[in-house]
């Protein structure tokens, strides 16, 4: 197990210092940018990763719907929070049914002071609790 997890971390290490020593996005594979976006990496990687792996156009429509997500959380973590609510509507359209865009989303209604909106998110997310607890446990 241990050296599983050291190997992924060299496979990791080794990604991001290819991103970080200037090679560009369209000289990487897919596999390793979709794997960029999948991770806790620094924002900017995670942008590049998500961004590649919605332009491909290759992922199900569920994983389109990951990948919007995490680009969303990116900009937010950069401090974009207008583009973070445009790719959190993006993940909504592809997949309705996650409740962590939802909240995401309205924490970011709530970082723009637009509270209103911000508790039409939260009170979404509760009915997904209401109308299937055990499929959300945990999701709030």
């Amino acid at each position: 197990m241990h050296r599983n997890i050291v190997a992924a971390s060299i496979a990791v290490s080794s990604i991001v210092l290819s991103l970080v020593g200037g090679v560009t996005a369209a000289a990487q594979s897919y596999e390793v940018l979709a794997a960029l976006c999948n991770t806790l990496a620094d924002p900017e990687l995670r942008l590049r990763g998500c961004d590649a792996v919605i332009k491909a156009g290759k992922a199900t429509p569920a994983d389109m719907a990951i990948a919007w997500g995490i680009r969303g959380t990116a900009y937010s973590d950069m401090g974009q929070v207008d583009r973070a609510i445009q790719d959190y509507d993006q993940s909504i359209k592809f997949e309705p049914d996650l409740p962590a865009t939802y909240i995401y989303r309205g924490n970011a209604y709530i970082a723009k002071g637009q509270y209103d909106r911000a508790q039409q998110d939260f009170v979404v997310v509760q009915h997904f609790q209401i109308l299937d607890p055990v499929r959300h446990a945990g999701e709030v």
